[in-house]
């Protein structure tokens, strides 16, 4: 993870896994997308949020009841930039009632200027996994390794 800032940043370890906030810094990304960021709707009770600080954080947020969304963010036309997830190229299930950080993208080179280019497809439906992208037998392409949990793995909706 990186942090830019023109102020002071104080930074403590913690054992934030025993002390129970093993998704701190996923909640925290994704409140801070969400108010201060763009919102916009897909369709229905599906929207993201996206929030363009030195680079991009994009949400995904799917308020429907009953419904699984399915989204594909392809950035691999951005310049300067790298991904959280290891990839410019994401597939993702997010679960009724949840919001997902798909990815935190930051510059590769501070001296030299970045591009931002991404197209996105989704589809709401009842099916857990990628189904309609190809892939039976997964919800996240990447696979979201366990340590980065804590950053990418769906949250609800509080």
């Amino acid at each position: 993870l990186t942090i830019h800032s023109t102020q002071h940043i104080v930074v403590e370890e913690n054992d934030s896994i025993n002390a129970g906030y093993t998704h701190f810094l996923a909640d925290t990304l994704i409140q801070l997308a969400v108010d201060k960021g763009d919102r916009k709707t897909l369709k229905g009770n599906t929207g993201t949020y996206t929030l363009s600080w030195d680079g991009l954080i994009l949400i995904v947020e799917n308020k429907d009841k009953k419904q699984y969304t399915a989204i594909q963010e392809d950035c691999s036309k951005s310049t300067n930039l790298m991904s959280t997830r290891g990839s410019l190229f994401t597939q993702d299930v997010i679960p009724p009632g949840h919001r997902q950080l798909i990815f935190l993208l930051t510059r590769i080179n501070q001296r030299s200027g970045y591009c931002i280019q991404y197209a996105s497809s989704y589809i709401n439906s009842s099916s857990s996994m990628l189904d309609y992208y190809g892939h039976k037998t997964k919800s996240h392409l990447p696979e979201i390794p366990m340590e980065l949990e804590c950053l990418h793995i769906p949250r609800p909706i509080r």
